[in-house]
């Protein structure tokens, strides 16, 4: 049985900046070792943050990583988003992601996430704890 994941935001933009344990996540999806769900909302979120000034990436940079993670995922488009952050309204959005495509694990570096532990049986852990798992 193939794990289920979703990523949020933040792995991605770990996985483009160096080969730690984000970009690492990635190359067990890309090796078909898990399956990767998406959102729109996660395309439009890493766009959004990848373009930023702070990030060293061009337009074309930022397109090619994405079309790479298109050919990698599979998209969904939850219906229902949750309130289970207040803090962070935004990461109910990777919470709506995971429970749509009936994720394993939600794999994230977000302390409000993290500190969830687990959302409707799906656990939320770091991407090392995930690489750990993956081995």
């Amino acid at each position: 049985m193939t794990l289920r994941i979703v990523l949020d935001t933040n792995v991605y933009v770990s996985a483009t900046l160096s080969s730690g344990k984000p970009y690492r996540v990635l190359r067990a999806v890309e090796k078909g070792d898990a399956e990767l769900y998406i959102s729109p909302f996660i395309f439009d979120e890493i766009e959004d943050v990848l373009g930023r000034d702070k990030i060293p990436f061009d337009d074309e940079r930022v397109e090619r990583f994405v079309d790479n993670i298109i050919s990698i995922s599979t998209v969904v488009s939850p219906d229902d988003v949750p309130g289970a952050i207040e803090n962070d309204p935004s990461d109910n959005r990777i919470l709506a992601c995971a429970t749509e495509a009936e994720a394993d694990y939600v794999v994230s570096g977000d302390s409000h996430l993290l500190k969830l532990g687990e959302y409707e049986e799906i656990d939320i852990m770091e991407p090392a704890e995930f690489v750990r798992k993956m081995e």
